[in-house]
């Protein structure tokens, strides 16, 4: 059987879990989102590409896939520090309700709101006081991962793909590709910037040897990179 290693491109299918209760918060299957009322239009369901070791998926999740086989179903469970962290109190912040009001919002257990950069969910609201979390929401939390390993991706083109979507958000509707004598054409809707070129062509020719070299061809002059 052929074992996965470092570098490998692989399509899988998986379930994410919390071990407590067992309820879904991620999946690939889009009939199981359904079921599960877990449906997103806004979502592109079935098996993904990843490349192993290069944190596509969370850290214990990737880490547990080396060495296992191609076709293998396997279960993990993860510890909180294998997954998203363990809660950190420091990012749990106190803020006076009045700070809310002249946002015109009010405040209410479980309702998510932008702090600067990060997101936050308001925890508790007593008095003049909101309690909001600014923890990654499942941090804390043990994991259990359903993991069905299909095949070993060898189609250049497919493991470029992969490092547009997990490199530079990019989903496919912003992009098309051509592999010309070992250089990679990829024709974008929008303006990258010159350093973020760089770093992908550089991560493309590592991860992806038979690849010499990435050009970008820009179709829009004034269209900001999206994650979209």
């Amino acid at each position: 059987m052929v074992k996965i290693k470092k570098g490998d491109f692989i399509e899988i299918d998986y379930i994410g879990k919390l071990a407590f209760n067992n309820q879904i918060f991620d999946l690939t299957d889009e009939k199981l989102a359904k079921e599960n009322k877990l449906y997103d239009n806004k979502m592109k369901y079935g098996p993904i590409i990843i490349c192993v070791g290069e944190r596509n998926v969370i850290a214990g999740l990737d880490d547990e896939l080396i060495n296992k086989e191609i076709g293998q179903e396997i279960k993990v469970t993860l510890k909180p520090e294998q997954a998203f962290g363990k809660k950190n109190p420091k990012l749990i912040k106190t803020i006076s309700k009045g700070a809310f009001k002249k946002q015109e919002m009010d405040p209410y257990p479980g309702m998510q709101i932008q702090l600067g950069n990060a997101l936050a969910i308001v925890r508790n609201v007593s008095g003049g006081r909101v309690i909001v979390d600014m923890n990654h929401p499942l941090a804390g939390r043990e994991l259990i991962y359903e993991v069905k390993i299909h095949k070993k991706v060898d189609d250049s083109k497919e493991k470029v793909s992969c490092l547009l979507r997990f490199g530079m958000m990019l989903s496919e509707k912003h992009y098309s590709l051509e592999i010309k004598e070992k250089i990679v054409e990829i024709t974008v809707d929008r303006v990258i910037p010159e350093e973020v070129k760089n770093l992908f062509d550089d991560a493309a020719k590592k991860l992806i040897p038979e690849i010499e070299k990435v050009v970008f061809i820009e179709k829009k002059q004034k269209q900001p990179l999206e994650n979209n």
